[in-house]
């Protein structure tokens, strides 16, 4: 059976592939597991930690999130990306996936809006009164602001980060396109969104420097 999880409108089959499998607590069977299982084939598990004593299951979920983020990997395989589930090339080094799970980690957290990289945000809301209304989008580029109605507005956001993309959307543009006509009730989330797109940046270049290491 197919599920849509972005849309009730569209019939796309999505899929999700969560680190831990939890037990369920509404199902009567004494012979159920009560802990979190790693959603990972335990063969691949011992496997890992045979070759690498250090290794730890969330590295394997970290590794493969900072593959999917690099921008050479997405653009060398973006033919099978479309028609298939994503490959993921696998190292031996234990240092250069180390580093890779690390960088992995990183973005993981950003993308949560939980690391404490993104406090304080490198984007500012101004303006004067009570105002917060989205009232229309208008992007200077030379002053690097984003204003929302005659008397507010967000700075510290350059073209780079106004024209990020993910999924095929803008990311800043649509958060406050999908609010106009409303208030924003909390706009250093918008700040804070802004500064993770700008540590993203940052992360899949330092991503992109190492990964042709594992895509020989």
């Amino acid at each position: 059976m197919s599920r849509c999880y972005i849309s009730n409108r569209t019939s796309e089959i999505s899929y999700v592939f969560p680190l831990y499998i939890y037990p369920n607590k509404h199902k009567e069977d004494i012979f159920a597991t009560t802990e979190r299982e790693y959603n990972i084939a335990p063969e691949l598990i011992d496997k890992l930690s045979k070759l690498w004593p250090q290794f730890q299951p969330e590295q394997l979920f970290y590794y493969v999130y900072a593959i999917l983020h690099s921008n050479q990997y997405r653009e060398r395989f973006a033919q099978y990306l479309r028609m298939d589930f994503p490959c993921i090339p696998f190292t031996d080094d234990y240092e250069l996936f180390s580093q890779l799970a690390g960088y992995g980690k990183e973005l993981a957290d950003i993308h949560l809006l939980k690391s404490p990289r993104l406090s304080p945000p490198i984007a500012r809301f101004q303006g004067s009164g009570s105002n917060d209304l989205v009232e229309f989008i208008k992007y200077d580029e030379d002053a690097c602001t984003v204003q929302i109605n005659a008397d507010k507005h967000f700075e510290g956001i350059t073209p780079e980060l106004w024209n990020y993309h993910i999924g095929g959307y803008q990311v800043l543009h649509k958060y406050l396109k999908d609010r106009k006509g409303k208030s924003l009730t909390d706009p250093i989330h918008y700040c804070r969104m802004v500064t993770a797109i700008a540590l993203t940046i940052n992360l899949q270049d330092r991503i992109d420097q190492i990964i042709g290491r594992v895509i020989q």
